[in-house]
């Protein structure tokens, strides 16, 4: 689930669903982001959730009491129809027709576009009387595949849009602010044709999780016009003066397996004709390449200050508590240009089986000594965020970054630092203690797409710099303290997961946090258990 909120999808206290996805709006028709935003269609639930939960019925909304709300475009990947919302919060993913599709055929022939308001010989392709998400946007686009048997499915534009571009709201979000260039995506690209290996240099900005999805767009044709029509759709649109909805196609030919999410629905009579998607849940159909590696591009910006001396206490191991972790909130405006964007990672699940078989790896390591800036208020809570590509001056970026597995670390020849080995060294002591057979290895944690990076800066409300993520250097300066992420197996199974943190001091051993839920836990969690460390010893 999101570790930040969406406040305007819940205008009451009450539990909302989210019914249907519309069309987009861009500056000239929005005062309110400049990047393009989507418009959601939402309805208090028809019953109190706690009974429907209880009798264990699918939710559905009061559609006489339904609402359009505005989102950026950047938050599309955690908009899934039929998810319930509270207090600004996605609290329930709901099963409602749960199908797996074998094999069908994805072409010109066997697929259709279609409003989805759209009549066929007087028949309504989703009827009012038993769909009615759709009320006040029956001019949004979708696709129709037709089956074997007779029956169909119908897959909503921007449905094909989050599942198969929204591993990163990023990328999603360039899709929509412009005509599809190369340079927007990648800086270099290498691919061998023997071997299928494709090397590429992400563009400024882009997160690891998008690689695969971008390597796709640029090796077939098919997902590069389906990448492109994202715009092009729009932007004809808003020429003619109509409301711009995304029209977008499948980003392959051939025959794949579906799972999906959604609802049978009749037509012309016959119930159980079309199966309406709701979510996407996985798509069989293999990448055009064996091997993916990636390089992220580096911000060049580096500052110094100054602080008090290092902390000398010995370390000891210490445990995460989620509980205390603040929910960061979407802010109605646009994130700030001049500020880092801080990536958060969401739980997904594996929806492309094919990526299980191919390595996808970050190619080198990766140092940063250009840390991001986190505000810590005087009421405990960090500095509010905002969703998207950074144009503005509200708040941060924060892109939303989606991967079912973490990445393991790849050997390099490049030598780690000392604190690295010095913690590897001591974990796998304390490891094989325990297991004779255990193993350490370091991994990268998608939503930061490094082995080794830098603490970010933490500041509280008058600007004064808290030590408490530096180190104190012997030349009187300081810089931030690096840290990494590893992983112990044993018999080929991660059985612990721990955050390895260089030192204030400079000779001292590497502090070792368990992580306990490492695919749920965001650096913010871990800058606050410091923070919060560090308080503690004050008191």
């Amino acid at each position: 689930m999101l570790d930040f909120s969406l406040p305007d999808l819940t205008p009451s206290k009450d539990a909302w669903r989210l019914d249907w996805l519309g069309e987009v709006s861009y500056t000239k028709t929005s005062s309110r982001w400049s990047q393009s935003s989507v418009q959601v269609a939402i309805s208090p639930l028809n019953h109190p959730y706690e009974e429907l939960t209880k009798a264990g019925e699918k939710p559905y909304g009061n559609y006489t009491l339904q609402r359009k709300v505005w989102l950026p475009v950047g938050v599309l990947r955690t908009l899934k129809v039929g998810t319930v919302w509270q207090d600004g919060m996605c609290i329930h993913d709901p099963d409602y027709d749960l199908e797996v599709f074998q094999n069908i055929a994805i072409s010109p022939e066997s697929t259709t576009y279609v409003k989805s308001g759209a009549s066929v010989d007087g028949h309504y392709l989703l009827p009012w009387g038993e769909h009615r998400g759709h009320q006040q946007h029956t001019h949004s686009n979708g696709i129709c595949i037709a089956l074997p048997d007779g029956r169909q499915i119908f897959v909503p534009c921007l449905e094909l849009i989050r599942f198969y571009f929204g591993s990163s709201g990023s990328l999603i979000s360039r899709l929509f602010s412009g005509a599809l260039k190369k340079e927007s995506l990648w800086q270099e690209l290498k691919f061998n044709d023997q071997t299928r290996h494709l090397h590429l240099k992400l563009a400024e900005k882009l997160p690891g999780p998008a690689a695969a999805d971008i390597g796709r767009i640029a090796l077939s044709q098919t997902a590069w016009r389906a990448a492109a029509h994202v715009y092009q759709s729009c932007a004809q649109s808003v020429i003619e003066h109509r409301e711009a909805n995304p029209f977008t196609i499948f980003p392959f030919i051939g025959k794949t397996t579906l799972q999906a999410n959604g609802a049978w629905i009749s037509f012309k009579g016959v119930e159980k004709s079309t199966f309406v998607v709701f979510s996407l849940q996985s798509c069989s159909y293999p990448f055009p390449f064996r091997s993916l590696s990636y390089e992220l591009e580096q911000s060049a910006a580096n500052t110094h200050g100054r602080i008090p001396g290092g902390d000398n206490k010995k370390n000891q191991p210490v445990k995460i508590n989620r509980d205390t972790k603040e929910q960061a909130r979407l802010v109605d405006g646009d994130p700030d240009k001049n500020k880092n964007i801080q990536a958060r990672w969401m739980k997904d699940k594996a929806k492309f089986p094919d990526l299980k078989k191919k390595p996808v790896w970050l190619d080198k390591v990766q140092y940063s000594d250009s840390p991001d800036v986190y505000i810590h208020h005087e009421d405990g809570k960090f500095e509010q965020v905002a969703s998207g590509e950074a144009v503005g001056h509200g708040g941060r970026a924060i892109d939303l970054v989606f991967s079912a597995d973490c990445i393991l670390g790849q050997t390099s020849d490049e030598k780690l630092p000392r604190f690295v080995e010095r913690g590897l060294t001591e974990l796998l002591k304390q490891s094989l203690a325990r297991n004779e057979s255990a193993m350490v290895d370091l991994i990268i944690h998608p939503a930061i797409g490094k082995k080794v990076f830098a603490l970010p800066k933490v500041i509280d409300d008058d600007g004064v710099i808290d030590d408490i993520t530096q180190i104190a250097m012997p030349n009187g300066y300081h810089r931030q303290r690096q840290s990494c992420f590893a992983q112990v197996m044993t018999n080929r199974k991660v059985v612990a997961t721990f955050w390895i943190v260089e030192s204030r001091a400079n000779y001292s051993a590497s502090e070792l946090i368990e992580i306990f839920d490492f695919k749920k836990t965001t650096l913010m969690d871990l800058i606050g258990n410091l923070v919060g460390k560090k308080a503690n010893k004050m008191l």
